[in-house]
């Protein structure tokens, strides 16, 4: 991302003209052309029909912050006791992630699914991805939740600003900020109609500047000068 060309210059590490931005590519065609029956993949990981499903997809380490998503959850689930926060992925935090579900009484609530291959399918049941990461590049996840049609809600760190507009297609809360970014899952589950053109948006930003072929022409064309 932008962000981390400005970060190594700030602390000295080279000059400008020695950095470029290649952004990473997905095959979007595997995240807005599929056919999934969204009912039956919902029942296949516990989720009832008509519920709100909030999804977050990360590795269980630091940087990511899954105890923030399930704190999340607890604010949430306040005021929607029906919703379902489901954390796909694995890693060192998964005892303390289920302790603190635990602590929190939202063994009902909260789904860990583990590591999944089916990925493109998980993100079509959810209504809301979120991201509460601490330090980022430019996640993938956010493209593909965008080329999925999803609205995301997600920590305002490095490259998000360049994939998400505040507003527009999501939304861009501070690291750590709980309080807020339950405010806004909140409010994009009572805005079902907004949420909707927030994630169709995502859709058209995400097309075709974030495509995998374009990635690696860029990368072919760079090594070629």
């Amino acid at each position: 991302s932008k962000e981390n060309i400005r970060k190594g210059l700030a602390n000295g590490i080279g000059k400008e003209g020695q950095y470029i931005v290649i952004h990473s590519g997905i095959e979007i065609r595997a995240f807005s052309d599929i056919n999934v029956d969204i009912e039956d993949k919902k029942r296949e990981i516990g989720i009832e029909k008509d519920v709100p499903v909030i999804g977050m997809i990360a590795c269980f380490k630091p940087q990511k912050a899954p105890l923030n998503f399930i704190w999340v959850a607890e604010r949430v689930c306040s005021i929607f006791p029906k919703a379902k926060f489901v954390l796909v992925g694995d890693g060192e935090l998964r005892p303390k992630i289920e302790e603190l579900i635990g602590a929190l009484n939202l063994k009902n609530q909260v789904i860990l699914t583990g590591w999944r291959r089916d990925i493109p399918e998980l993100i079509h049941t959810f209504d809301i991805l979120v991201l509460t990461s601490l330090w980022e590049g430019l996640p993938r996840v956010f493209l593909e939740a965008e080329a999925s049609g999803k609205p995301i809600v997600a920590t305002n760190v490095d490259g998000a600003k360049e994939v998400i507009i505040h507003g527009v297609n999501g939304f861009l809360i501070e690291p750590s900020d709980l309080n807020r970014l339950a405010e806004r899952v909140i409010w994009l589950i009572k805005h079902r109609d907004s949420a909707e053109k927030m994630g169709q948006k995502g859709r058209e930003m995400v097309l075709p500047a974030f495509d995998i072929d374009r990635m690696v022409r860029d990368i072919e064309k760079l090594y070629g000068e």
